[in-house]
């Protein structure tokens, strides 16, 4: 009740003097550079002239990179590329097919086509002559491009990947990897690979860039399901992940990609998505549920958060930088349903992050804290941007976020304000 009265007081004293009504935050994912007037355009074939519908192509530069994937007719059209006088690295992708590159110095209308090479396909389990019988022996016959098929079967072994595959179960319900939880049963150490459709029961490890995992049900209790560091552009898409320690763990990572997980159960110390000392991610229509913290960030920056639906027990999307030294700002968290039994959202020394157009609903929707400042400061914290957000309920009056800066030894109440809540819950389809 006195928080509801302080609110009201404070709404009364500051509305309308700070923003007008028709104030917008702009949301969009910000640009390494900022003048990108370079395209690469043409068409990926096999060595047969036919066209490769599906085939990656990605332009890196300046630590970060554009992509596009070809049509039908093979074309692709990479375009927001800085136009300068280094080369740049143009890969082409696909599994099944060895990968291409080249390296291109890029201007505007810049074209190059390329011819990627059919890899062997490998047979483990079956009944087919030759096939293999262990998913390890494939992997140490096959070279860069092969496809290891696996057939139904439980296959009790841990795996170190060394060679750029694609790792294809027949059937992810019933094409196994047992291996024992005392070391990662999947261990993947090479760049452009893909592992689809397994059930794994233990932990893997990605030690690469620009792989994929998609399409399987991973389950562990002592060790996280997924954990991926040193990587550069990998994605993690459609997996269920099932763990009594930690869902996904992404660490000193660059633009890794994780879309349509869905993270069950939990235990003591759980994390549903944890991101740490890693930037420009796209965390989208994921879902978390039953776990003590669902997306932690720890001195990240420049992630989009967006479109997940997250079931807590004591903060849905915790941001928290390190106090004069990293930094967790510059992220977005835009339309996400978050319930917890505690915070849905919490900040610590983060700043300049948007938080736009969510579901809170909690016991206490928001707090934030702020380790440090040099001198006193303003009683609103202007640094993270709160905009039309839901909060448990309709509102018409601004929102009041209640939190604290430390100056000195001494914790001082400060607030940030959502000045245009929303007034029904938003509609999130997963």
């Amino acid at each position: 009740m006195k928080n509801k009265l302080i609110e009201i007081f404070v709404c009364m004293l500051l509305i309308g003097t700070i923003l007008p009504a028709s104030a917008t935050i702009k949301i969009e994912k910000k640009d390494i550079t900022t003048k990108n007037d370079g395209t690469l355009s043409g068409y990926v074939n096999d060595t047969s002239m036919n066209p490769i519908e599906g085939a990656l192509v990605r332009v890196y530069f300046h630590g970060t990179y554009e992509e596009d994937y070809t049509d039908a007719s093979g074309y692709y059209h990479v375009t927001n590329i800085p136009i300068c006088y280094c080369l740049k690295n143009c890969t082409a992708s696909k599994p099944g097919y060895k990968s291409e590159w080249v390296l291109l110095g890029i201007v505007e209308d810049t074209t190059y086509d390329f011819v990627l090479t059919c890899g062997n396909i490998l047979y483990v389990g079956g009944s087919g002559p030759g096939n293999y019988s262990k998913i390890q022996d494939a992997i140490d016959n096959a070279t860069d491009g092969d496809t290891v098929y696996v057939f139904n079967g439980n296959y009790p072994e841990n795996l170190n990947i060394n060679v750029s595959i694609y790792l294809k179960g027949e059937r992810r319900y019933s094409t196994i990897i047992d291996g024992n939880e005392s070391k990662d049963v999947v261990h993947m150490s090479n760049d452009y690979i893909t592992i689809n459709s397994f059930l794994i029961l233990g932990g893997m490890k990605v030690m690469a860039n620009s792989t994929i995992i998609s399409e399987n049900i991973i389950v562990t209790q002592l060790r996280k399901c997924i954990y991926m560091a040193d990587g550069f552009g990998n994605s993690i898409v459609n997996n269920t992940l099932i763990s009594d320690s930690n869902g996904m763990t992404i660490e000193e990572s660059y633009y890794t990609y994780i879309s349509g997980n869905k993270v069950e159960s939990g235990g003591p110390g759980y994390h549903g998505i944890l991101i740490f000392d890693s930037h420009w991610s796209t965390i989208r229509r994921n879902i978390i549920d039953d776990c003590i913290f669902g997306i932690p960030i720890l001195n990240g920056t420049n992630n989009i958060i967006t479109e997940n639906k997250i079931n807590a027990n004591v903060s849905g999307i915790y941001l928290w930088g390190e106090p004069d030294s990293k930094d967790c700002s510059s992220n977005i968290i835009f339309r996400n349903d978050i319930r917890s039994h505690n915070y849905s959202i919490f900040l610590y020394s983060a700043s300049k992050n948007d938080i736009i157009e969510n579901n809170f609903i909690s016991r206490s929707p928001a707090q934030f804290r702020i380790s440090s400042h040099p001198s006193v400061p303003p009683p609103i914290d202007p640094q993270n941007k709160w905009s039309r957000n839901y909060w448990n309920r309709p509102r018409i009056l601004p929102k009041i976020i209640f939190g604290q800066i430390k100056i000195g030894s001494k914790w001082v109440p400060i607030i940030n304000i959502d000045w245009h809540p929303a007034q029904k819950r938003y509609i999130i389809e997963v």
